[in-house]
């Protein structure tokens, strides 16, 4: 039972931190997408 939970837990962890990390730099985000259409 505990390794399905941890699998489940380390799953939703890795999903959430690159929505986190987005939500926190907004700016960053749009900063690299004006870059790459200069590009």
């Amino acid at each position: 039972m505990q390794m399905p939970r941890l699998s489940r837990g380390l799953h939703t962890k890795g999903l959430m931190r690159p929505l986190v990390v987005v939500k926190a730099n907004p700016v960053a985000d749009d900063a690299t997408g004006v870059l790459q259409g200069f590009e």
